[in-house]
């Protein structure tokens, strides 16, 4: 299993635009091969289609050399709206460009996946991968992450990938946005995390129930894009939070990052 590249969510709060049909699948089988992913925004030579390169199919990579640029990026389709239940799942690895696709690239400092929920200001990191916790493998490794917190939103996926030495392939296939319902894969979904009350008064005590037990870096983010590391603690079952005392009127996003598990939770603070 690889862990390698930088990979951004970008959700676009703007609800007038029209998006792709919701749910999303991308498998790259029906596009060119050797051309850029048909709907897809890449810089030249950028991102493309490769036969061979997906989980036994064709698949979109870019190619990461020591001659070309340390970071490049590529963004989807507008999607959406999302939904409650809407899940990002995604399979990926990171493997050796001379050697390909006989062995694996191994993650070395400066080579890493961050993962950002972005709607109008707000910029959400929800998950950052790196030499600390990737883990090395030539076979695909598959992502599912919950952002139903983001519902009601039009948004696009936006893939970014960063090198810090050696040349490499990164390789995706079966991209999709979708219902949890219709995630089919080999990592277990578990239950999201309850925040209540939901809306909550000023000076309200918020608790957390139903988190499954993992150490978790605890984030606070406000509508307009403000952080707030509050902690890093092992959390399972049900305890309190946030006292929303010092909070404004207004929307709040909970990020919980574990190591198994990460979930983004909204919540509104009323006068």
């Amino acid at each position: 299993m690889k862990k390698l590249f930088v990979l951004l969510i970008t959700i676009s709060a703007s609800l007038s635009s029209i998006g792709q049909v919701y749910p999303y699948v991308e498998d790259f089988n029906t596009m060119p091969s050797f051309s850029n992913p048909f709907g897809w925004t890449s810089t030249i030579p950028g991102f493309q289609v490769y036969p061979n390169h997906g989980n036994g199919s064709q698949g979109m990579t870019k190619n990461m050399t020591s001659l070309g640029a340390s970071a490049d990026s590529v963004i989807s389709p507008l999607i959406g709206p999302l939904t409650a239940t809407s899940v990002l799942s995604l399979q990926y690895r990171v493997m050796e460009s001379s050697l390909y696709p006989n062995f694996s690239h191994a993650m070395v400092a400066g080579d890493g996946i961050d993962f950002y929920a972005v709607s109008g200001p707000l910029s959400i990191l929800l998950y950052t991968v790196d030499v600390t916790n990737h883990i090395t493998d030539t076979g695909f490794f598959t992502l599912n992450y919950n952002i139903g917190a983001l519902a009601g939103n039009l948004g696009n996926l936006m893939i970014k990938v960063r090198r810090g030495a050696g040349d490499f392939f990164v390789d995706f296939d079966n991209i999709s946005i979708t219902n949890a319902s219709s995630v089919v894969d080999v990592t277990p979904l578990v239950d999201r995390p309850v925040i209540y009350p939901n809306p909550a008064n000023g000076g309200t005590r918020l608790q957390l129930k139903s988190v499954p037990a993992d150490d978790y870096r605890i984030r606070l983010i406000s509508s307009a894009g403000g952080v707030i590391d509050l902690e890093e603690k092992h959390m399972e079952g049900t305890l309190p939070v946030i006292d929303t005392n010092q909070l404004n009127r207004g929307l709040y996003f909970l990020q919980l990052t574990g190591l198994r598990n990460n979930f983004l939770l909204r919540f509104v603070v009323k006068n």
